[in-house]
């Protein structure tokens, strides 16, 4: 059985997710090991109409938001080609037209926000209301699935985005998956341990990856604190059937200052192609990604528990 727009208020068995494998047992970060666990949130797309979002579409927990003409950038429900079986999943284009189509992308809706935090004993995407309570918890776990299907002007842009600002995106991600001529990277922003305002992680897929449905698994631990403050913030991305994280960073994972109202980073998911903002990239070219099966967990998740199900492609 799959969830969509009501999963939030249920705490979900993974009994439900196909061919899942194994948990392996080196998964700690520093002294902290997972266990079995319960799921937070998982989305997919089945229980939702076939068809295009518009420029600000509300489904359930969901907000999906286009900038620029919608005719040029699309996100919409499909379950053509689907990434396993017969699945639906979310697809997101973007035609290069001038300046202005440059983001369509789905985030989870801050308005709801009340609601989720008065769920009771479910703990929300969102955190619990008090700093104290998400960094005492500090680990979560994100699973989803990917597919680039077109990127004739170059892979360059957003495609996973964490925001520590929740209500707003007024600043640039702290944590996001990013492309580059090389492939998908990791990007972290101002992440003053290192001294650098960005830092971008090893090549985590590199060519060919155009047209290949790719798993990416993150255990994050949310910390606005650097080393030096005593902070404790982690990140290890997992790719495909590795058992290893192919990318592990310690240090600061939000901006100095952020989330003050204790909301742990939100999730957002879709194509933000920020050089066309400068004019930049190939008039008419589209740029095509899919996606599917998020799924979120707590510290007592497990990779496993967020791991997509098989086959691949």
């Amino acid at each position: 059985m799959r969830v969509s727009h009501l999963g939030l208020y249920l705490l979900i068995s993974g009994a439900a997710w196909a061919a899942t494998p194994q948990s392996p047992t080196n998964l700690c970060i520093d002294a902290n090991c997972p266990t079995s666990g319960q799921v937070i949130f998982q989305e997919t797309h089945d229980t939702l109409a076939l068809g295009a979002r518009t420029a600000l579409t509300k489904e359930g927990v969901w907000k999906t938001m286009i900038d620029g003409d919608t005719s040029n950038a699309r996100v919409e429900i499909s379950d053509d080609n689907p990434l396993i079986g017969s699945s639906r999943y979310m697809k997101t284009t973007l035609v290069k037209n001038g300046t202005s189509n440059y983001r369509a992308e789905r985030r989870m809706d801050g308005d709801l926000l009340g609601a989720m935090q008065s769920a009771g004993s479910i703990v929300s995407p969102y955190g619990q209301g008090s700093e104290d309570h998400w960094r005492a918890t500090h680990d979560y776990w994100y699973g989803f699935r990917l597919r680039i299907d077109s990127a004739p002007d170059s892979i360059g842009g957003y495609y996973i985005q964490w925001h520590d600002n929740p209500g707003g995106d007024g600043r640039s991600p702290p944590v996001a998956l990013l492309g580059s001529k090389d492939g998908l990277r990791l990007r972290l922003e101002k992440i003053y341990d290192n001294g650098y305002q960005g830092w971008l992680s090893p090549i985590i897929v590199g060519p060919p990856f155009i047209g290949v449905a790719h798993d990416f698994m993150f255990r994050i631990r949310w910390d606005t604190r650097s080393n030096a403050q005593g902070g404790s913030g982690a990140i290890d991305v997992y790719v495909d059937d590795k058992l290893t994280p192919v990318v592990s960073w310690r240090g600061q994972t939000c901006h100095p200052g952020a989330s003050t109202t204790g909301r742990v980073p939100y999730i957002k998911w879709g194509l933000y192609k920020t050089a066309y903002r400068y004019d930049q990239g190939v008039t008419g070219a589209t740029n095509v990604q899919v996606h599917d099966h998020l799924r979120i967990m707590g510290a007592d998740g497990s990779l496993a528990g967020v791991k997509p199900p098989l086959p691949r492609n």
